[in-house]
């Protein structure tokens, strides 16, 4: 079973990324149809905020020059809110949970992100803060239009938020729902193009693409020495011009014994397809 904290980030991830790219569009999209799209255990019913953040952020982030807030679904308990600044993603995460820290909320510690193919598109991990009143909010910033950041605002209390008490509790429950894919690094001088993850207990699966003169061989054997370090045994290995594939088994893992197939396959245009494929064997 996929964690609910990882589910509710899922759903909310792509909530926010519809929103984003509707919003030039807005007066064509009847309110009806988006409601219906955002109904889940956690949202039910939710309002549809154009223009403006839940009330209990409205004043702690007050739109400053070049922000943009883009609108916000509101619910009882949990609210996903989207809105676009100038900067670095980076750059615009760290100085929204400045202007919190400010107001009083409490920056907890980075939580460690899923595994996968790293890539410049994909921003891991957010930023997690508390405030006195039980209420915590995550931060997620990720490329926009030209220097601009698209950020994406989590905010929950009591059961559909993080444990402001105790964090340590809430990331470690989270770590045990998660299969042990690792983090892959990129070659250096390799041209990110995208990637994604997906997974819960059992399984997970990753996926990457890079514009690179590497053949897949090559790129298998940077990616198979990653996997190794991260204790993964290597298997079987079949490598050729238009792909190569390696099997890789994991024995030491206290959820049992874990199979991963790491491939990679040419594209036109110098471009690499990478998959990696997880799953916990009965």
């Amino acid at each position: 079973m996929i964690p609910r904290a990882v589910t509710v980030i899922a759903f909310a991830s792509l909530t926010c990324v519809h929103a984003l790219a509707a919003q030039e569009v807005m007066d064509l999209v009847p309110t009806e149809f988006v409601r219906m799209l955002a109904l889940t255990p956690f949202m039910t019913s939710p309002d549809i905020a154009v223009g403006r953040l839940p009330d209990r952020l409205a004043d702690d982030l007050a739109a400053g020059p070049g922000m943009r807030i883009v609108g916000s679904l509101l619910s009882r308990r949990f609210n996903i809110s989207a809105l676009v600044m100038p900067g670095r993603p980076a750059e615009v995460q760290e100085s929204l949970a400045a202007r919190l820290v400010a107001k009083g909320w409490r920056k907890l510690p980075t939580l460690q992100p899923p595994g996968g193919f790293e890539t410049e598109q994909r921003q891991r991990g957010g930023l997690m803060l508390c405030s006195t009143d039980d209420y915590s909010v995550q931060l997620m910033a990720s490329r926009h239009r030209g220097d601009s950041a698209a950020v994406q605002l989590f905010l929950g209390r009591g059961d559909f938020a993080t444990n402001c008490v105790d964090p340590e509790v809430t990331s470690a429950r989270a770590r045990l729902g998660e299969a042990p894919i690792p983090a892959l690094r990129a070659p250096a001088g390799t041209e990110h193009r995208g990637g994604g993850y997906s997974g819960g207990s059992s399984e997970a699966s990753a996926r990457g693409r890079l514009r690179t003169d590497m053949e897949p061989p090559a790129l298998l054997q940077h990616y198979a020495a990653q996997m190794i370090d991260a204790g993964w045994m290597p298997g079987v290995q079949t490598a050729s011009a238009e792909a190569a594939l390696q099997v890789f088994r994991k024995t030491d893992d206290s959820r049992g014994t874990w199979q991963g197939v790491l491939y990679v396959i040419t594209l036109p245009n110098r471009e690499r397809e990478l998959h990696l494929d997880v799953r916990r064997q009965r």
